[in-house]
């Protein structure tokens, strides 16, 4: 059954039914802090990186559970909680006194002008909702997209592990897991409860010719207010997980699929081994649960790391609009310097990744100024098919050193039927060169941005092939 259109907006805020005629190109932060007088939830940065408007935001699950992420409020629009589950620092009070995520931080002295302290507390609550490992690293991984310019953050690390150390035997993330949580005093009743899907319902009224918005990290800050008047149109609904899967021989990963889901998907595995750790490197926790992956192809960012991993990994997109549905290879999406293959009208549907062959390998990398939390200078990713030996296939990107996301081919095929050595890695280095055209800018000189390349071409073949490439050997060309 198609979804039905609405120019009322319909969710549910801490616990508690809500509809407004709120504009739905208007920040959920700007609501609920000047409409409803939410006011706990603070407006800092309005960028996603400082997280003091974090709230927690639900969506059901494939077994029909309520699952609640912690995302920045300002990097949602009142569009986007259609159909949703809102809960504010306002909405996690247990009774009349704290709950035991807020004493663990006022217990280890955790809070000081108290400005970001609803933020720690929400992504905090996140993690106790969704945690699998409850370590002290992984508790202040959960943190690290919240910052904090007066207490400092060894008290916080300590309330993590005073946090861990209450936490009551607990199962999966869902409703069980939500009452186990109620009954130890650190959630209110409400999460408790079974909840109904909400109906999928479009927000009606938008023009065809307004831009459509996944997750919104990048539109939301270029565009800010002007959404107020642009009605877009929104490429996913929150209130559902996106369901990747593999169709065929190929990896399906619908395009509103978050970077946080895809770091948690098992099934890539097979394509990219060591994704979990590698795609912490990409944002901070909480917008990883906002970045979608169409929205970073999209965007066209010659440094976009999403599009170096899908370049390498060999991916094609699934387009769709009103004249129907096509398939472009992702190499081929970039026409010029924010130019694509996308006509008025269309957007990303999907990615597919080809079946993984036996054999085949992959690996990313980025040079950046911090190692987390940070635009890449210069990145690569490279999947590579080696048969007996030999170098069989070859998907190497780059981005930073073109005006697109770039596809070496020149490089590939320089590669493709030679043996897996240093000798054989050292021949490609001028073609891969001659192939980058990097430009002098803020991030580094275009010779920084040349050897920056290099370099990461070397680390893919050593993490890759150390048996089998001499790093001595590599090496020697830098002295």
């Amino acid at each position: 059954m198609k979804p039905t259109a609405t120019k009322t907006i319909s969710f549910h805020l801490n616990g508690e039914a809500v509809e407004t005629s709120a504009a739905p190109g208007r920040l959920l932060l700007d609501y609920l802090r000047r409409d409803l007088r939410a006011v706990g939830t603070k407006e800092g940065c309005r960028e996603g990186d400082c997280g003091a408007c974090t709230i927690l935001f639900g969506k059901h699950n494939a077994q029909g559970e309520l699952i609640y992420r912690a995302v920045p409020s300002c990097m949602l629009l009142m569009g986007h909680a259609q159909g949703g589950y809102v809960v504010t620092i306002e909405g996690l009070r247990v009774g009349k006194g704290l709950n035991g995520v807020q004493q663990a931080v006022v217990d280890c002295g955790g809070s000081q002008c108290g400005f970001c302290t609803p933020g720690f507390i929400v992504s905090f609550t996140g993690f106790v909702l969704n945690g699998t490992e409850f370590s002290v690293e992984e508790a202040t991984h959960a943190i690290s997209g919240n910052l904090c310019r007066c207490t400092g953050y060894v008290s916080l690390v300590r309330a993590a592990a005073a946090l861990i150390g209450g936490l009551p035997d607990l199962p999966e993330p869902g409703l069980e897991r939500n009452r186990r949580l109620v009954e130890a005093q650190l959630l209110p009743e409400f999460f408790g409860r079974e909840v109904a899907q909400m109906p999928a319902e479009e927000i009606g009224g938008l023009p065809s010719e307004a831009p459509f918005v996944g997750g919104g990290t990048d539109l939301i800050v270029q565009r800010g207010e002007a959404f107020n008047l642009e009605a877009p149109r929104f490429a996913r609904d929150l209130s559902r997980k996106p369901a990747i899967r593999v169709k065929g021989d190929e990896l399906c990963l619908p395009g509103e699929t978050t970077f946080e889901e895809l770091r948690e998907c098992t099934l890539l595995g097979k394509w990219w081994p060591t994704s979990r750790t590698d795609l912490e490197r990409f944002a901070s926790p909480i917008v990883r649960e906002r970045a979608s992956l169409a929205g970073n192809i999209a965007n066209a960012s010659p440094i976009a790391d999403g599009t170096a991993i899908f370049l390498g990994l060999g991916a094609d997109l699934v387009l769709t609009g009103a004249g129907g549905t096509r398939r472009v290879a992702l190499g081929d999406f970039f026409h010029g310097y924010k130019q694509t293959e996308l006509q008025p009208g269309e957007r990303i549907a999907s990615l597919r990744l080809p079946k993984a062959q036996t054999g085949h390998r992959f690996h990313f990398e980025k040079i950046s100024k911090r190692e987390y939390l940070d635009i890449a200078s210069i990145n690569s990713g490279l999947g590579i098919q080696v048969r007996d030996g030999v170098i069989d296939a070859v998907q190497l990107s780059a981005g930073g050193v073109a005006p697109i996301p770039l596809l070496m081919r020149q490089t590939a095929a320089c590669l493709i039927g030679k043996p897996v050595n240093a000798q054989t890695v050292l021949e490609a280095v001028p073609v891969l060169e001659a192939e980058a055209t990097p430009i002098s800018d803020v991030r580094g000189s275009a010779d920084y941005k040349r050897l920056g390349l290099r370099q990461l071409f070397f680390a893919h073949f050593l993490a890759l092939f150390p048996n089998e490439v001499d790093e001595g050997q590599l090496m020697e060309v830098t002295r």
